[in-house]
């Protein structure tokens, strides 16, 4: 574990990012101010900040089928920063389901669906709000390769998400949300990464704030 635990550190300071042991609690993370890194000639020191969780088990089971996503338990990161800051969010994870069945899975931010870049309510009224991205709940969900198909195989296959969003300042959450249109599906060996890099507003990325509808 000692040996472990070096070679963590060790691969932190190569990178040049501030990595954190995350446990299973949902506790927030603190995240420095720009001001308290501001080194003595005068330059922001623009460093890095990872953190990752697993699922709390190994498999988690979704029965019910709900136009609500499901937040798996253990794949929850919690952060607050005082200055806006981009996120690089990524889940992988084996999905599973015994049923030929339309599955989903996505980010979720503060309790919202992260489909493009808009935060949508995770109820039945996502279609009802943001229209323009689809015909129907399904037809939305199924944007960011958020669609995994069950076929009534025995084996679970990658179902992995990958984002990219910038926040402003402030407490938000990030969770993984699955959701069925018929039982039942297992989520096997999820695990949620995070990392967070200031975020100067003056600097052109390609991103804007997500939109919440």
């Amino acid at each position: 574990m000692l040996k472990a635990n070096k070679v963590l550190v060790i691969s932190c300071l190569i990178f040049y990012i501030a990595c954190a042991a995350t446990q299973s609690n949902t506790s927030v993370i603190e995240i420095p101010s720009v001001r308290s890194r501001i080194s003595s000639v005068g330059t922001s020191n623009q460093r890095s900040y990872f953190y990752a969780k697993s699922q709390d088990t190994t498999v988690f089971a979704v029965a019910s089928v709900s136009a609500t996503f499901v937040k798996v338990p253990g794949l929850s990161i919690s952060v607050h920063h005082d200055q806006p800051m981009l996120y690089r969010i990524g889940f992988q994870g084996g999905c599973q389901s015994g049923t030929f069945s339309s599955n989903f899975v996505h980010l979720l931010i503060d309790g919202y669906v992260l489909i493009e870049n808009e935060l949508l309510p995770n109820n039945n009224r996502r279609q009802a709000v943001a229209s323009h991205l689809g015909a129907s709940i399904d037809e939305i969900d199924q944007r960011n390769g958020g669609l995994f198909y069950g076929r009534n195989l025995p084996f679970a296959a990658s179902c992995p998400r990958f984002r990219k969003v910038i926040l402003p300042s402030g407490t938000h959450s990030i969770d993984v949300g699955i959701r069925i249109t018929i039982p039942s599906m297992n989520l096997i060996g999820g695990q949620l990464e995070v990392e967070l890099s200031v975020y100067d507003p003056d600097t052109q990325i390609g991103l804007s704030y997500p939109i919440i509808r």
